[in-house]
């Protein structure tokens, strides 16, 4: 369950509200078929001009309520700011519909912080049974949508935990599921392998124009590209950018892409889609889960812990040095590859096993250690 602010000026009424409830032993006993109670707090919404901005972020929030994953959400404004209940009500006209159980109050309605958190909890607990009642089914493995993602990363992603994340999206899509390869600063150097594999110039066209609003938006705001490029990943072994990109695509798989989206822009075909996003892991993510993934492999070279607020990420080690170092964040050792006897195609049919166990509910280190990070791309904001 979700408590949305629409702007930085609700979200810690939202943290309060969401909190109070999600640490309660007995709500997590009666209701059991509810992971959590969980707030999308942010820093958008006002301060900021209209646009592209907004938009961006109405649309995030929208695909992150309607997401499989989120049985119901309270939505909350402040009142006065730019995404109030007027404008996000023309953006969530369909949400509203749909049927899933979404509230909406607004702060200074209700007469101030105190009587927020009153009512927001005394509406929330009054949803609960109805959103217990939906409970996991055995579908099919082509409903899955999986996330890639990478990041801390060293010299290996590329030769173990990439290829690995790849074969499992492949045999995942074979089966008839979807996946979402993102990132864009880590696809530059590596765009010919990726146009190559387009099912049509329309979706050439798409990717061209995207990776030239990235360039061009780094261009406005005097930033450079090769800002991507850490200094861990140098301290990791990697040479440069373009190497750090050939390597990053690999989670892709060797399926054909079949779309390109826009950032929080759901999926409309099953198969590989890629989706215009930052390196940032927490932007990338909530992007990317917006976009439809329910489940994300992560990648990591030295060792990264975040996780997603409502979808479960499945970290994966370059090296057995770091799963064996960080066994409490690590869900699984890509370092094997070079360590042990195991090829590529065993170290893959295991890994979908762990994502089909991790589908039918299975925790992962991050939900475990109750890593929730949600944020959002802001499309070129300038405070104001």
């Amino acid at each position: 369950y979700l408590v949305v602010p629409t702007s930085l000026c609700a979200s810690d009424s939202a943290v309060k509200i969401a909190y109070s409830l999600d640490k309660s032993k007995v709500l997590k006993k009666k209701y059991k078929n509810i992971d959590g109670i969980a707030a999308a707090s942010h820093t958008e919404g006002c301060g900021c001009n209209d646009g592209e901005i907004i938009e961006r972020l109405m649309l995030t929030l929208k695909n992150t309520i309607a997401h499989p994953n989120v049985g119901g959400a309270l939505v909350i404004d402040l009142g006065c700011e730019k995404t109030n209940y007027k404008v996000v009500s023309r953006y969530f006209d369909g949400l509203f519909k749909s049927g899933k159980p979404i509230d909406y109050i607004t702060i200074q309605d209700l007469g101030g912080t105190r009587k927020t958190f009153e009512e927001g909890r005394k509406i929330i607990l009054e949803r609960l049974e109805e959103v217990n009642d939906v409970a996991r089914e055995e579908v099919h493995i082509k409903h899955l949508v999986i996330g890639t993602e990478c990041g801390a990363s060293d010299s290996f992603p590329g030769i173990t935990s990439n290829p690995v994340i790849g074969q499992t999206v492949d045999k995942i899509i074979h089966a008839g599921g979807s996946a979402i390869l993102s990132e864009t600063p880590e696809m530059i150097g590596a765009e010919a392998c990726l146009m190559k594999r387009m099912v049509s110039k329309e979706v050439v066209e798409k990717f061209i124009h995207g990776m030239e609003y990235y360039k061009s938006l780094a261009k406005k705001l005097n930033v450079s590209m090769d800002g991507n490029f850490v200094p861990g990943n140098e301290a990791g072994g990697l040479i440069n950018l373009t190497l750090k990109s050939l390597g990053a695509i690999q989670k892709g798989g060797s399926t054909q892409v079949v779309d390109f989206l826009n950032y929080a822009k759901t999926i409309r075909r099953p198969g590989l889609s890629l989706m215009n996003g930052p390196g940032n892991d927490f932007e990338s993510m909530t992007g990317i889960v917006a976009s439809g993934a329910n489940v994300i492999l992560f990648s990591t070279g030295m060792g990264s812990t975040e996780g997603n607020l409502i979808a479960p990420v499945i970290k994966l080690s370059s090296r057995t040095e770091v799963y064996e170092k960080m066994g409490e964040d690590i869900d699984f050792n890509a370092g094997a590859l070079l360590d042990e006897s195991i090829s590529m195609e065993q170290l893959s049919n295991k890994l979908l096993d762990i994502v089909i166990e991790v589908a039918s509910g299975k925790k992962t280190w991050s939900e475990t250690w109750g890593k929730r990070s949600f944020q959002i791309w802001s499309a070129g904001k300038l405070s104001l």
